[in-house]
């Protein structure tokens, strides 16, 4: 033991640790501390590591944010979609009653009633088109939100066990040493597994939100070479034949979704200004999508239109192109090496834990106990499903990516700085703050109901005078 010995954990965690132990102690005056407190430690801390592999706080966090977005965005396609249902049913009311034969009354002519009538039909159509843009945008939205709060409800009950886990690790720990460091290297130690983890979780979590922008842009470019291959094919036909109409819809169709998929990568990068696929990029696609029934008229406007979504194809592709730079030559080669660092000094920590606990066993019991420690490394496998799978489709999406190339490597743009790809270090401090005050407060509550609990127990048991 340390002669100063510092605190192992926060005031309020140590608290709810230090009730759990007299809690699971009350029959016995003595703790038994045995190897069957060492397995249990070891088999924890297995569980704790496949946790951290695979990122569970991180997750939770992560998917709240996404969430939260999600709902934003839900709750604006639902407004724009009742606006326009209101607009559309206006135009149509407006077309249908300038159409009756006796309003050709008021006009002048019959030629200036049918133009009359020709304009509100233009524009209950646009309203119409516009329309059917806002219900596609809104049942796409609709099947995100319904995803992301699956995903959040899965990372919710994984947290939940996670922390049990670690509550439970920080009792038996609390126990066996008195609230204490078993030696100033655990001290130093953990303070420097603390460092490590804080720096590898802010590198997981930049991975985690490229990754995802990485692969929704894909979509969004498949989408927009799915719509050049039916535009063209549209183009072939003759200039009246009616089956224009199918065409134009699926393009229309496309080009609405690879709008919402672009939205969606930029969401995730809110920091960073895109080289690519610009404000006025996304812009220019609303519009082509809302105007694709007008384009379609003239063998002009359909060229005109064919070779915006051309540009557009190859934004796409140059942002591609940026993302696998940022996330291949910097994102993970910094993750990479801080997560070497740390997975040293967390089996470092490790071992000096289990180095303790048998000392103490043997000090209670006389016995050497002995372990087999089986380490199993799967690290390049999380950071192939971190990278590959963001979304935890559970397929094998190594092949979910763009091949065209239409920048030269050496003409990329340069890679936004690490404070614009980790975000702003104030910003990030003040948000751990406030969480650490919420997990303060979420603890003291349980102290609270512990102290009721275990104050019943003790009067329970309490002998009479």
């Amino acid at each position: 033991m340390s002669e100063q010995p510092s605190q192992r954990i926060s005031s309020a965690r140590a608290a709810s640790a230090k009730l759990s132990a007299k809690i699971n102690n009350q029959n016995s005056t003595e703790k038994k501390i045995d190897d069957n407190v060492l397995n249990r430690f070891i088999e924890i801390q297995a569980e704790i590591e496949k946790n951290d592999a695979d990122g569970v706080f991180q997750g939770l966090k992560m998917a709240e944010e996404e969430f939260e977005a999600l709902e934003k965005s839900k709750r604006q396609a639902e407004i724009n979609h009742k606006v326009l249902t209101e607009q559309t049913n206006k135009e149509k009311q407006d077309f249908e009653n300038i159409s009756q034969p006796t309003v050709q009354n008021f006009f002048r002519s019959k030629q200036a009633h049918n133009q009359a009538i020709s304009k509100e039909q233009h524009e209950y159509l646009q309203a119409l088109n516009l329309l059917e843009i806002s219900a596609t945008e809104l049942k796409t939205i609709t099947a995100q939100y319904e995803l992301g709060r699956q995903k959040l409800e899965n990372y919710k009950k994984e947290n939940q066990l996670a922390i049990e886990l670690y509550n439970e690790q920080m009792t038996i720990l609390y126990s066996t040493f008195d609230g204490d460091y078993g030696s100033d290297l655990e001290n130093q130690l953990e303070k420097e597994v603390k460092r490590l983890s804080d720096s590898k979780d802010q590198l997981r979590q930049a991975l985690h939100k490229w990754s995802n922008a990485r692969f929704l842009l894909v979509y969004a470019y498949n989408q927009i070479q799915t719509s050049e291959q039916k535009w063209s094919e549209m183009m072939r036909l003759d200039i009246n034949n009616p089956e224009k109409v199918i065409f134009a819809t699926e393009v229309r169709n496309n080009l609405v979704a690879s709008n919402q998929n672009l939205i969606n990568t930029k969401t995730y990068l809110k920091n960073i200004t895109l080289p690519y696929c610009t404000d006025e990029d996304l812009k220019s696609l609303q519009a082509l999508a809302a105007g694709t029934y007008e384009d379609m008229q003239t063998h002009q406007r359909q060229r005109y239109a064919l070779n915006i979504i051309q540009v557009l194809r190859q934004r796409c592709a140059a942002l591609y192109q940026w993302f696998d730079q940022v996330i291949k030559d910097s994102l993970v080669v910094d993750y990479s090496r801080v997560k070497i660092d740390y997975d040293q000094k967390s089996k470092e920590l490790k071992m000096e834990r289990i180095r303790l606990l048998q000392e103490k066993i043997k000090e209670k019991t006389g016995k050497d106990v002995k372990i087999n420690l089986y380490e199993k490394s799967n690290d390049k496998d999380n950071l192939d499903a971190l990278l590959n799978d963001p979304f935890k489709t559970g397929g094998n999406n190594s092949n979910h990516q763009i091949s065209e190339k239409p920048i030269n490597s050496l003409d990329l743009p340069p890679p936004p700085s690490r404070d614009q790809i980790l975000g702003d270090v104030e910003e990030i401090k003040k948000q751990y703050f406030q969480q650490k005050d919420d997990w303060n407060r979420h603890l003291d509550s349980s102290k609270r109901d512990a102290d009721e609990k275990l104050q019943e127990m003790l009067n329970k048991y309490k002998k009479p005078e």
